[in-house]
């Protein structure tokens, strides 16, 4: 099953965070007031991230380096990391989604492949 998307763009985190949210067409701001601000910053996720909510699914961008890194061998600068939010995922349900947002991707000309 994939749950991640290696990235390979030339973008700042912030501008293809915008572009993600564009072509995904997420809302501003998330739902759950708890993590309403998408922009976060965490140690864990290796100092500045994106967490979107939208299309009954969470997508947290990340960087592809040091502690956050899902493949250090891999040349894409990030990441995103799709799950449901939920103590147990559809993994089904993750996998479509991944796939859904690499066609998104490689169609507007951003390099985007699947792992797990």
């Amino acid at each position: 099953m994939l749950r991640h998307v290696l990235i390979d763009t030339q973008e700042s985190l912030d501008e293809f965070a915008a572009r993600f949210r564009k072509l995904l067409d997420l809302p501003d701001q998330n739902a759950s007031a708890y993590i309403r601000d998408q922009r976060r910053d965490g140690a864990n996720r290796g100092g500045l991230y994106y967490y979107f909510e939208g299309q009954r699914f969470h997508f947290e961008l990340m960087r592809n380096s040091g502690v956050s890194s899902v493949r250090e061998d891999h040349d894409a600068p990030f990441y995103l990391w799709i799950h449901t939010g939920d103590a147990v995922d559809n993994e089904e349900a993750v996998d479509t989604m991944v796939r859904e947002c690499i066609r998104i991707l490689n169609s507007a000309g951003i390099a985007a492949e699947g792992c797990d």
